[in-house]
């Protein structure tokens, strides 16, 4: 990228530039972490919230399925009408067409590895109680002795319970990894928050530093102007305006103090000559050489001031005559 001339010549315009460029991108990449980082987050522990529900949900329906199926199987044993029994049979395949619909909503959500197992476990779990339920519901439709009934029933019995206790073990599982992605959660939004107050203690940094570079240089081109509102370009003496200001502030003080000051108002003879005759060059070079002599043998205080072209005025203060 080029720099405008301007700029590439002056380093504190390079400078202020650059921080303030830089204070900008770091206030922009806030904004874009804030503004999509912490949504991103937000957004993914809703979604886990959501098919966390959605699967306990789904684990708590076909637990209830299971239980109802075994409820209705009991119930086939408790009664002697073979009709009422065969209704019961009908309605055991609603609880099965539930629990099946219940595992499908289950499978279509995403699933970690330890899920997946468990899921794996209970389709075989599941395969098993349904030839068990199926083959115990067949018996008690058929003229089977109640001694091969119990039985059946009591194999079904088992892995139904099975079945419940797997489905216990995947809520808790869901309540345990909901709870994980909680915690990375929040991890991942602590770890967001410090880079943003670092990201802004940094902008904050380069933000003083850009102050207080503004404030000096402001200082400095204040100073400067000044002194070259009161001083003349060529010998740096005071000027008139800056002479005639303390020449009044010395008068003051010898009224209201008493005190005594010397005026002199010194001119160069032929002056003119020298310019004319050796050019402004060499008239230039007497005037600072003229400056030097004279700041060599007053004091420090003292003020030594070109008043015009080759007119100059010394003002010794505390001086006696």
């Amino acid at each position: 990228m080029e720099l405008p001339d301007n700029m590439g010549k002056d380093p504190i315009k390079l400078i202020l530039g650059m921080g303030f460029a830089s204070v900008l991108a770091l206030m922009v990449l806030i904004s874009f972490i804030s503004l999509t980082q912490m949504d991103k987050a937000t957004d993914g522990m809703s979604t886990l919230m959501h098919e966390t529900r959605a699967k306990i949900a789904a684990a708590h329906t076909m637990r209830d399925s299971i239980r109802l199926r075994g409820d209705t199987l009991h119930n086939m044993y408790l009664t002697d009408d073979f009709i009422k029994r065969d209704e019961l049979r009908i309605e055991m395949s609603v609880h099965a067409l539930n629990y099946k619909n219940a595992r499908d909503r289950l499978y279509s959500y995403p699933m970690t590895a330890r899920e997946a197992r468990l899921l794996d476990e209970l389709m075989r779990s599941t395969r098993m109680a349904k030839a068990l339920n199926d083959t115990a519901a067949n018996e008690l439709l058929s003229d089977k002795s109640d001694a091969e009934v119990l039985e059946s029933l009591k194999a079904a019995n088992q892995v139904r319970q099975d079945m419940l206790d797997g489905l216990s073990r995947l809520v808790r599982l869901q309540e345990k990894i909901a709870d994980e992605k909680l915690k990375e959660v929040q991890a991942y939004q602590g770890n967001l928050g410090s880079i943003i107050f670092y990201l802004c203690l940094i902008a904050i940094l380069i933000a003083a530093y850009i102050a207080q570079k503004v404030i000096r240089e402001t200082a400095k081109k204040s100073s400067e102007i000044h002194y070259h509102a009161t001083h003349d370009n060529l010998t740096h003496l005071p000027n008139r305006m800056e002479f005639n200001r303390r020449l009044a502030r010395a008068c003051a003080s010898a009224k209201t103090y008493d005190q005594r000051h010397v005026l002199c108002y010194m001119d160069l003879d032929r002056f003119k000559a020298v310019n004319d005759s050796c050019g402004h060059k060499a008239g230039d070079k007497l005037l600072v050489t003229l400056t030097q002599m004279i700041r060599n043998h007053i004091r420090g205080h003292d003020t030594f001031a070109r008043l015009g072209g080759d007119e100059f005025g010394l003002l010794l203060e505390d001086c006696s005559l």
